[in-house]
């Protein structure tokens, strides 16, 4: 802001017009003849005037095309206005400039101020008037002005019948975040970048506490979870079912979306109960994309189920040697005793897997763990 000074030569040639139902044209018009040069609005709501009064209407566009000023404010003691619905926007396409949240009297002082400048062009006097001077008004974010939003909160507030920013806000809250998955889903991002333009907040839950992050990252779309995270979504957000994006992006074996997370900060909660059973289950499917994922993820391959089985365990029990060799590679350990006492050698013994034997009992982390490191990162390219 500039330095203050006072200036006493304020513009006399302005009014306070307050709308009301029975209002007479008589009495506009008057209103907005000449000399006058500047008039605040008061209007309903959030910037409205009765739809039924185009005369009304009428003369206010005539005298906006003359060269006077028409400031929108609110007759409401809270909020401001918004020019999003149809009728604010009748307003606005009539040359009505949008007070935002300015009081009364401080958009009369305002509009005297600004008027009595002689230095300015009209067009700079308009300008003035939606900026914030003296903090007289709170700006909308840039990328967030009223005029910009019209197209998508006039819809919204139309077709549910809103009144009030406070309800519009509540609408938002509400649908936002689910459109906002929605789009995630079809990887729609420049459906993303305006929701967020409007308002959405990238780090919102749908119904089921789920994030536009995590159906990102369910799907596999590494390019809407890159610009989700750059618009600084959050990688710790837990869904009803306790799971994060990281979660997802594993459950699914999308490695891609699994480093993205991981760069961000996502980590995996060693005390998470479904660990051990999501590492078992893709052990079982012999998947072995959602284990390279686990590991990527930093998952311990020696945790263990209740049944105090480690994956390890249950690989040899099912003979699944290329998931052992992963394991293997992965430092999953050869002594570890489940609830009978066994170490995976015994089982593969037991079940007479020689194969699984010899690979167990003779596994040598200097010699084989290179080795094994390539076959396991083979394994989870196909």
């Amino acid at each position: 802001m500039a330095p203050f000074h006072v200036h006493p030569s304020m513009s006399s040639l302005v009014g306070l017009l307050r709308l009301f139902p029975s209002m007479s044209l008589s009495t506009v018009k008057a209103f907005l003849s000449p000399p006058i040069l500047g008039v605040v609005l008061q209007t309903y709501g959030a910037g409205n005037m009765p739809s039924n009064r185009t005369d009304i209407l009428e003369e206010i566009q005539k005298a906006s095309a003359r060269g006077v000023i028409v400031l929108n404010v609110t007759q409401c003691p809270k909020g401001g206005v918004d020019a999003y619905y149809a009728t604010g926007k009748v307003l606005l396409d009539a040359g009505v400039i949008p007070g935002a949240d300015l009081t009364a009297e401080s958009a009369l002082a305002k509009l005297s101020y600004v008027l009595s400048k002689e230095e300015w062009d009209h067009a700079t006097k308009k300008k003035k008037l939606q900026q914030n001077l003296r903090g007289e008004l709170t700006l909308f974010d840039q990328d967030q002005k009223p005029h910009e939003q019209a197209d998508l909160l006039a819809a919204l507030g139309k077709a549910l019948h809103v009144s009030s920013s406070k309800e519009l806000d509540q609408v938002k809250e509400f649908l936002f975040p689910c459109v906002l998955c929605a789009a995630a889903k079809t990887g729609d991002i420049s459906k993303i970048k305006n929701l967020i333009k409007h308002g959405a907040d990238v780090s919102s839950m749908d119904y089921d506490s789920r994030t536009a992050l995590h159906i990102a990252c369910s799907e596999g779309n590494t390019k809407v979870a890159r610009y989700l995270l750059s618009k600084g979504a959050s990688v710790h957000v837990r869904d009803r079912n306790d799971r994060t994006p990281l979660m997802d992006a594993i459950k699914y074996g999308h490695v891609e979306c699994v480093q993205v997370l991981v760069q961000c900060g996502a980590c995996l909660n060693p005390n998470n109960a479904d660990l051990a059973t999501l590492v078992s289950r893709a052990v079982a499917d012999e998947n072995m994309k959602v284990l390279e994922a686990f590991k990527l993820a930093g998952a311990d391959f020696n945790v263990h189920d209740p049944g105090k089985r480690t994956p390890l365990h249950l690989a040899v029990f099912l003979g699944k040697k290329e998931v052992v060799q992963f394991l293997l590679a992965a430092g999953a350990s050869t002594a570890t005793l489940d609830d009978l006492n066994m170490t995976p050698v015994q089982i593969a013994k037991r079940h007479e897997r020689r194969d699984l034997v010899e690979l167990l009992s003779h596994f040598d982390f200097k010699t084989e763990l290179p080795r094994l490191e390539a076959v396991a990162a083979g394994a989870a390219e196909h």
